[in-house]
């Protein structure tokens, strides 16, 4: 099934030990659930949010139950080639199809972002009551995991500012004095 071959294929290569798609009905105490607003007069309402309704399971579009330490295990199989063969991970981290104005590119299941201080490739989503993004940044030898179980603007807003401060170029070192 899809749920074998992620686990022998993907997650036990990488080390994803707690990472898992597991029946929503069978979830553990350490799973996160999934929280939406409740609005009012077309706002968002202080302080009072419901649980969120998903699917049974989630899938190959989404929905698998993981840790950030788990991300970041996922993210050094692929960079060590646990996962993929240098041809294969090419492929991945390189710009295909150009999405947008903004010049961001879909990869080969990757969104690969070019900036002058360097890019990036990753993917995110969001679905009722959740938001994901990771994201590698090579030259910055950086990694960003971002996971919401609140689906308002923050999820969005704190990736795009963390986005922002990793891709700043470092000052450079004061001149020495002559």
């Amino acid at each position: 099934t899809y749920y074998d071959y992620t686990r022998t294929r993907i997650f036990e290569p990488a080390g994803m030990t707690s990472t898992a798609f597991p029946r929503r009905d069978e979830r553990g105490a350490a799973d996160a659930v999934a929280y939406e607003p409740v609005m009012e007069a077309g706002a968002i309402k202080r302080d009072a949010f419901v649980a969120a309704s998903l699917g049974a399971r989630g899938s190959s579009a989404g929905g698998a139950s993981t840790p950030v330490d788990d991300m970041l295990r996922f993210g050094e199989a692929i960079a060590a080639g646990r996962l993929l063969d240098k041809a294969h991970f090419d492929l991945l981290t390189r710009g295909h199809v150009t999405m947008d104005a903004t010049g961001q590119q879909y990869g080969y299941g990757t969104i690969v972002e070019t900036t002058p201080n360097g890019a990036s490739w990753g993917h995110g989503g969001r679905a009722p009551g959740t938001h994901f993004e990771f994201r590698v940044y090579q030259r910055q030898a950086t990694m960003l995991v971002v996971m919401s179980n609140y689906n308002t603007i923050g999820g969005p807003e704190l990736t795009s500012a963390l986005d922002d401060l990793i891709r700043l170029d470092p000052p450079a070192p004061p001149a020495s004095p002559s």
